[in-house]
């Protein structure tokens, strides 16, 4: 748990204690000389450099994967928001996205980034010949092997 986990418990727990020792319900205050640390609220989580980003987002091996890290990494998505997605809401070749009901249930456009734009345009390639390309292959074979049948 994280520290400011650990101290939310523990002021939740003395003060239940102390509720029990004020309504009668205990006889004696255990929450008593009981200390609680305060929380250094100056440190933050550590920022990844651009370089270690980039060897992180090189560590995906999918296509679809990548290009939705590197959308959610250029244009600052939350991983809610980014679960929310449609294909609507993406304009290509202006580089925009529509995020709907974001925090606060705002919908907002944000930008993202040329290097994302490459990934979902590959990506979305990629999609539409796996789709349509094996139908379209499947169907001519068919139709091939049924003019030879006759």
């Amino acid at each position: 748990m994280s520290p400011r986990t650990v101290q939310h418990y523990s002021l939740s727990a003395k003060r239940y204690v102390d509720y029990l020792y004020r309504s009668g319900f205990l006889l004696s205050n255990p929450g008593d000389g009981f200390e609680i640390l305060p929380v250094d609220r100056t440190s933050h989580r550590p920022i990844p450099t651009q370089e270690e980003m980039a060897s992180i987002l090189d560590l995906i091996d999918s296509q679809r994967d990548r290009a939705l890290f590197e959308l959610m990494y250029s244009s600052g998505l939350r991983i809610a928001e980014a679960r929310c997605l449609e294909l609507s809401d993406l304009k290509l070749e202006e580089r925009i996205l529509l995020i709907r009901q974001g925090k606060g249930k705002k919908d907002r456009y944000v930008p993202f980034s040329k290097v994302a734009q490459g990934h979902l345009v590959s990506t979305s390639t990629a999609i539409a010949r796996d789709s349509f390309g094996a139908s379209i292959e499947t169907s001519a074979a068919t139709s091939s092997s049924a003019t030879t049948a006759r």
